[in-house]
C-alpha cells in the first residue's frame, strides 16, 4: 500500500519542479531496500541457531516501526483537506511546502488551492451519459455536433 501511495501523496505536495525527481527517488528507495533486504538474508544465511529465519522479520519490523513513527510528521493531502471542507488548513500546508526565497510569499501554493478548488467544484457538477439526454442544453449541443458532423462527412464523401 505504501508503495502505490507514496508517489501519489508526493506528487499532491511536491511543487511542479520537483515533482518528478521525487517520484524517481521513491523508485530508487524502493530497489535499494530490496537491495539491503538481500544482503540481510545474505548475513543471516551465516548465522546457525534455530531463530536464523526469525531475524530478517525482526529486522525488517523496526523499518516498519520506523516508517510508521514519520507518518506522524507528514502534513495532510491539502486536496483531501479541500474536499472535506478545510480551505484554510490546506492553504497554509501548501503555503508551507511551497514557499522558497524565489517565491516568500507563497503565490504558487495559493495558485494551487485555487486550482484545487476549481477541480473540486467541477467535479461536483453534474455528468454523464443520461445528463445530456435529460437537460434541455447539452441535449441541443450534442444533436447539433451530430449533425454537423453527418453533414461534412456528407460533404466529404
Amino acid at each position: 500500500m505504501a508503495f502505490a501511495n507514496s508517489p501519489v501523496y508526493m506528487f499532491e505536495v511536491a511543487p511542479p519542479h520537483a515533482r518528478g525527481a521525487l517520484v524517481g527517488m521513491q523508485a530508487v528507495g524502493v530497489v535499494s531496500v530490496y537491495i539491503i533486504c538481500a544482503i540481510f538474508n545474505l548475513g543471516f544465511n551465516f548465522v546457525h541457531s534455530t531463530i536464523q529465519w526469525r531475524l530478517i522479520f525482526i529486522v525488517l519490523t523496526a523499518f516498519g516501526v520506523i516508517h510508521l513513527a514519520s507518518l506522524y510528521f507528514l502534513h495532510e493531502s491539502p486536496r483531501w483537506l479541500m474536499e472535506h471542507g478545510h480551505d484554510e488548513e490546506a492553504k497554509e500546508i501548501l503555503v508551507c511546502l511551497h514557499k522558497t526565497k524565489a517565491d516568500p510569499k507563497g503565490l504558487l501554493a495559493q495558485a494551487e488551492a485555487v486550482q484545487i478548488k476549481a477541480l473540486e467544484t467541477e467535479r461536483q457538477l453534474p455528468f454523464g451519459f443520461w445528463y445530456i439526454f435529460t437537460t434541455p442544453h447539452p441535449l441541443k449541443r450534442a444533436l447539433g455536433l451530430g449533425h454537423s458532423r453527418m453533414r461534412f462527412q456528407y460533404l466529404a464523401a
